[in-house]
């Protein structure tokens, strides 16, 4: 028997499908790591098949492709892989971005094309695949709806659906709940050059991590919390990943590296040592990340700093398959990722827009009301037309789920203490408006929690200091100065 979706993965369905009579061309899904984009996509495209349509999968790495085979042969659908010069026989084909785009004259025209890992779709190679089947639909399925860039998805799509939310998969068990250790760092994060996408500059990166001891403290906190447990620790490149094993190796546990330099077979040797327990620890460099399903996992260790929500978000969801025995996914955070990216179950407000254009937000808050909306929708209605007697977003209805009012408990340094957020007493960061934005502000009476609402309202991280110095927190500087005139 084909697998079955569960509601909120026909819920997703329906919605694509709403958004397709609505003449959209191309639509983005968005839905966490691990809620099971892997069977949504071949469920698709069984569905086109079944119509006599033609579909075109496509993903940008080949371990991508080869689970998403297997998701395909549990349906009973016949396929062409894309290789070499095999003629296209089937009315589904799928293959590697990167060979599909050198043998374009090759594919019949498609009538719908989907895509794994969507939000690399802004890259040339997507747009020349699109640019050749003008007429073919496209669904988008992501995780993170924004491009290496940091960037929304408007070039390549003009309609999204949002998924469930990870609190939401948390609570109803599709996903692990979680302990998010954030030990103090001996590393000097703030002398480390980042990338204008949020990546680090590995050089400098490997520069300041060297200096510290964080290789011996990440292997006492494993004894700690995961002794001998499938553990995953990303790093910073290869060296540093060949380093981290090689401690662990010292400290009597089964580790090894492992790398996108190294062979299909040697990837698959490895990966399946962490399965069987003949590997305990590996340490990656940018290899693990989207696409892989690794349920054993009992956790993972974040020695690779990141400003990236990208990729933050792809290093927590391998963590938070749900582990046979109930326990909490372990995530030992050494470069403070949370500081700037929060925590796996924070709200997050998702646009197509570009979301850290200089000088603009992702939302929009009404100067009277305080009523905060996307940006790309209400911009500028809101600040023509608000005024003291009325404002026309008052028409807009925003949904506040009851499953997002409640709080995960997250463990800092061995001590549990409440989620950051439990000092708002309920109130939705993302979402407040009005007198809750009114009462949310009152109660941010410091800087980090200042920081906490501009990471969740999508805010230019500049309005948290402005915030500070009006409330007397921090002193007047030179840039607040020249940034509240702005």
């Amino acid at each position: 028997m084909p697998p079955t979706l569960r509601p909120y993965q026909n819920d997703i369905v329906q919605g694509v499908r709403q958004k397709f009579r609505e003449k959209h061309q191309s639509v983005v899904i968005v839905s966490p790591t691990g809620s099971g984009k892997g069977t949504l996509l071949p469920y698709v495209a069984s569905g086109v098949v079944r119509n006599d349509l033609k579909v075109l999968i496509m993903a940008h790495r080949q371990n991508l492709i080869d689970q998403l085979c297997k998701a395909l042969d549990s349906f009973d659908l016949c396929y062409s892989v894309i290789s070499g010069r095999k003629h296209v026989k089937y009315n589904c084909m799928i293959g590697m971005v990167q060979t599909i785009v050198s043998r374009l004259d090759n594919i019949p025209e498609p009538d719908y094309i989907l895509v794994d890992e969507g939000h690399h779709s802004t890259a040339d190679t997507y747009l020349k695949i699109f640019q050749k089947f003008p007429n073919a639909k496209r669904i988008l399925l992501t995780a993170t709806p924004e491009d290496a860039n940091g960037e929304g998805l408007i070039k390549v799509a003009s309609a999204m659906v949002i998924g469930p939310t990870v609190r939401w998969l948390i609570e109803q068990g599709f996903l692990s709940r979680y302990t998010y250790i954030k030990p103090p760092s001996s590393v000097d994060l703030a002398s480390i050059k980042f990338k204008a996408n949020g990546d680090i500059n590995e050089k400098s990166a490997l520069k300041q991590i060297r200096k510290s001891f964080h290789v011996g403290d990440a292997v006492d906190l494993y004894r700690k919390w995961m002794d001998g447990k499938p553990n995953i620790v990303f790093c910073v490149d290869i060296s540093h990943a060949k380093e981290v094993a090689e401690a662990y190796q010292q400290a009597g546990y089964r580790a090894e590296a492992i790398s996108g330099l190294m062979s299909r077979s040697e990837q698959k040797h490895l990966l399946g040592g962490l399965k069987t327990g003949e590997i305990q620890v590996l340490c990656s460099a940018d290899l693990i990340g989207e696409g892989t399903d690794i349920p054993c996992l009992q956790g993972i260790q974040m020695l690779r700093p990141s400003k990236s929500i990208v990729i933050v978000l792809q290093q927590w969801g391998r963590a938070l398959r749900p582990k046979p025995d109930g326990s909490n996914a372990i995530i030992i955070d050494h470069m403070q990722n949370c500081v700037d990216m929060g925590f796996p179950c924070d709200v997050r407000e998702w646009s197509l827009e570009p979301k850290k254009k200089k000088g603009e937000v992702c939302l929009k808050t009404c100067d009277r009301c305080q009523r905060s909306f996307h940006a790309h929708e209400a911009k500028e209605k809101a600040a023509e037309e608000c005024s003291d007697e009325s404002c026309p977003m008052d028409q807009v209805s925003i949904e506040r789920p009851q499953h997002e009012r409640e709080f995960e408990v997250i463990d800092v340094e061995m001590e549990v203490i409440e989620d950051p957020w439990a000092w708002l007493g309920g109130i939705n960061p993302a979402l407040a408006a009005g007198e809750e934005y009114t009462a949310m502000m009152a109660k941010a009476d410091s800087v980090e929690k200042l920081k906490q609402i501009c990471r969740a309202r999508g805010y230019n991280h500049r309005w948290a200091t402005v915030q500070a110095v009006k409330k007397g927190l921090i002193k007047e500087t030179r840039q607040f100065k020249k940034y509240s005139k702005r």
